[in-house]
């Protein structure tokens, strides 16, 4: 990992614009204004709990690749709150626990096929489950380790394929073990 690399240096910044998004779209959550628009039962929370899911995979995927970085949890207005000071320690795993958390009692048990892919409570049980782990590998904490095997018992209605294999194969997309997938084509689909 060296500044040169431009494929590093591009997911930095894709992930702060992610991050930035999802920022946008918790802030534009508690507009009043949405209410008048938002008229079906529950999407406001099942959105602000997809914006959490996202920002909250983005800071674990920065901790994996960078070990701290900034941790922005709020839209950015201004130019003085553009250079942000790298977090320290865990923190980008911690607010990422925390987001998962609360977008576990946001988000839907499921969607519409319509909806493919978009995060579920079982994705957020899942990504919750797996950032405990990675901070109980960093800290030692045995109660992250118990924290994480209680998260991933609550995933439900999901079972393990035959083939492991099948989890990787473009054909077998969604399948009963995924709890999480984007949703990308590719040439001549």
């Amino acid at each position: 990992l060296n500044a040169s690399n431009g494929d590093l240096g591009s997911y930095y910044q894709t992930a702060y614009q992610l991050i930035a998004r999802a920022n946008v779209i918790l802030e534009k959550l508690d507009d009043e204004e949405l209410t008048q628009v938002i008229k079906t039962p529950n999407l406001k929370e099942y959105l602000r709990g997809e914006a959490l899911f996202m920002r909250s995979y983005m800071f674990m995927q920065l901790w994996n690749y960078f070990g701290t970085s900034p941790l922005v949890i709020e839209r950015i207005k201004s130019q003085d709150q553009i250079n942000q000071p790298s977090s320290s320690g865990t923190e980008l795993l911690d607010q990422a626990i925390t987001d998962f958390q609360t977008a576990v009692g946001l988000l839907p048990d499921s969607w519409s096929a319509a909806n493919k892919g978009r995060a579920t409570k079982n994705s957020a049980y899942g990504m919750l489950g797996k950032a405990l782990v990675i901070r109980a590998s960093w800290t030692g904490s045995s109660a992250d380790y118990d924290a994480a095997i209680s998260n991933f018992e609550k995933i439900s209605g999901v079972s393990l394929v035959s083939n492991f294999a099948d989890n990787f194969d473009v054909a077998n997309e969604n399948n009963d073990e995924s709890l999480f997938e984007y949703q990308a084509g590719s040439a001549g689909t």
